[in-house]
């Protein structure tokens, strides 16, 4: 034990702060924290090396589960492309992610868009590596919701490639406290 940690050991039951059980707590802790610390790669590799395998499991069970009635996903498709495409694509941040999807929807569409007096739908053909799936196919392999995919054509038909912008980019929150507000209080 160093002499630093033996004089805050003293200086500490001397005033009753801590009892001898809570410093040998403290002690065993901070020593798992040290080795932690002084192996962060190893740490983060097993880390790394459970979520890869959790997500593959999960990847694996939709894969296999199905999608539609031909299975295209399984037919059409070899796993280790579709899982590391998958794996890929969720590397990419939103944007880029948005963005090839985007890029998707405007290479794969169908040339007619059939517009009604409210609404204007777009219908587009899913194909992965040179071969048609369906819907459900492709959700699985870019691991898309409903609501994301549908948010995405409905942004293709009003505003064709251009980026998604959030609406709240460059608002001030609700509980945001104002510069001049802070300031003055800096200065009392």
């Amino acid at each position: 034990m160093s002499s630093f940690f033996l004089n805050q050991k003293n200086n500490l039951l001397e005033n009753e702060i801590w009892s001898e059980e809570e410093l040998t707590k403290f002690k065993i802790l901070y020593q798992n924290t040290k080795d932690f610390l002084e192996n962060p790669d190893n740490n983060n590799q097993k880390l790394e090396e459970e979520i890869n395998l959790t997500q593959n499991n999960e990847f694996k069970k939709s894969f296999y589960n199905g999608c539609c009635e031909k299975n295209c996903l399984q037919t059409q498709c070899d796993y280790s492309v579709v899982w590391l495409r998958h794996l890929n694509f969720k590397n990419l941040s939103k944007s880029f992610q948005d963005m090839f999807l985007l890029g998707i929807i405007s290479a794969t569409k169908r040339p007619e868009i059939v517009q009604n007096s409210k609404k204007s739908k777009l219908s587009t053909e899913y194909i992965f590596e040179g071969k048609p799936i369906c819907l459900n196919a492709f959700k699985i392999i870019y691991g898309l919701g409903e609501k994301r995919w549908k948010n995405l054509r409905e942004h293709y038909t009003e505003n064709d490639i251009n980026l998604r912008k959030d609406l709240k980019t460059g608002k001030i929150g609700n509980q945001t406290i104002l510069f001049e507000i802070v300031l003055n209080l800096l200065l009392l």
